[in-house]
This record gives C-alpha cells, structure tokens and sequence, in this order.
C-alpha cells in the first residue's frame, strides 16, 4: 500500500469517527424526554434544547463566527456554536406568541449582493423587538449572556440582537439560523451592531470565547428574552 493511500484512509478514517460521535451526542440529546422548545409566558421567554460546538464556529468554509443558534437541520448547522433541536420556524412562532415583532427589514439582496460596493442592501442593519439571549448548562452557574460566549476581536461582543423575522426567505437560503452575529437575511434573530457589509470589509472578527463556553458535545438551554413594549 502506498503512504498516500494509507494517508488517505487514515483521514477518511478519522472523519467517519468525528461523524459518529456527533451523531451519538445528537442522538442523546433528542431521546430526552425534555421538549426542544418552551414557552414560558409568565417569564415572558422562550428556552430551547442545543449542543454546543466551539470547534465549528471557526471552521473556515462555512462563514466563521457567523452563526450563533442554527437548527440542526439547516444548511449552516455546520459552522454554528450552538446546534438547536429546535427548529428556526418554531423559534419565529414562539416569540410572535409572546408578542414580539419582526423587523423584515432585509431582502435577499442585503446577502447576495454583499460584495458589490454600489448595492446599498448590505449596509442595512437588522430591525424588530430587541431580544436578549442567554446560554446555560450543568455548571454554569446560571444563565450566560451570549455575548460572554463569544469574542468581538478578542473582547466581550457588543450584541444589539434584534427579532430580524425573515422567515419568507428560507426557501431560498434554507439555513436554519436562529441566531445571526449579523444584519443578515437568513436568521430569525440578528445582530443589529454589525451589517453584511462589515463582515465583507473585516473578515472574521468573531471568535468563540474557550475560557467560558462549554465544550463539544455539551447539552446546553438557549433562552430567548424579548424587551416587549405595552
């Protein structure tokens, strides 16, 4: 055998691991007989299910550091933080019932035309009800801003998340996004500080913090807390 083909297979090898032991960490997770998602409308809050991938979040050919929350069935599952059983419809469908509003703000051109300079829809900025995010699991403490969780060119993020909607464009992006640290039209939920634009002109300027998120693999309650007005 060659050391090529010995390289070769050893990858392939390791992969097929990788593969099963999230497949098996997914797999407990959904034999819970917890809910993937909650509502509780006396707290005025949603709470759903997710693992956490730190490692994802870098990987360089699915937008690193783009996506916070995805559901575990979208197209971006794969370079997500945190991996949600719950799906984005029913995330957008449990805020409406607590009375949140979407912005719809964005169009499919705000991403698609991202690197064209002479197109103003990248420059838009997310709008809808204001909605705080918190992460928590076995050891916490208690409920973790999400804005602990992950680093803004290596300092705590400024999050200004907002309940962006944008569900009419999921049949084309078919993402799964829950939670976006953009202006972008594929998420539920973005990030109103932060435009389409600027991930084109800065690159990735958002990083897992490994001194506070948990590790691969951990089951982690996402809680979704809207600022509703009378």
């Amino acid at each position: 055998m060659t050391t090529r083909r010995m390289v070769w297979l050893a990858a392939a090898a390791a992969v097929g691991a990788l593969i099963l032991l999230f497949t098996v960490r997914r797999s407990a997770a959904q034999n819970s007989p917890r809910s993937a998602i909650e509502v509780d409308g006396a707290r005025k809050e949603v709470r759903i299910r997710a693992v956490a991938h730190p490692s994802h979040f870098s990987r360089f050919f699915v937008q690193p550091g783009h996506h916070a929350v995805v559901w575990e069935k979208g197209r971006a599952r794969y370079g997500a933080l945190f991996e949600s059983l719950a799906s984005d419809h029913d995330v957008r469908a449990a805020l409406l019932s607590l009375g949140a509003k979407p912005g719809e703000n964005l169009t499919e051109a705000t991403w698609n035309e991202r690197k064209n300079a002479r197109n103003p829809e990248p420059d838009k900025r997310v709008e809808g009800t204001p909605i705080a995010v918190f992460v928590e699991w076995s050891g916490s403490g208690g409920a973790i801003p999400l804005s602990q969780l992950i680093l803004e060119r290596g300092k705590p993020s400024s999050f200004d998340f907002r309940f962006g909607g944008n569900e009419r464009f999921q049949k084309h992006f078919r993402s799964g996004c829950i939670v976006c640290d953009y202006s972008c039209p594929g998420g539920a939920i973005g990030n109103r500080n932060r435009t389409i634009r600027e991930e084109v002109k800065l690159g990735v300027i958002f990083t897992a913090n490994t001194q506070r998120v948990p590790k691969d693999g951990t089951e982690v309650t996402v809680i979704f807390r809207p600022r509703l007005t009378p």
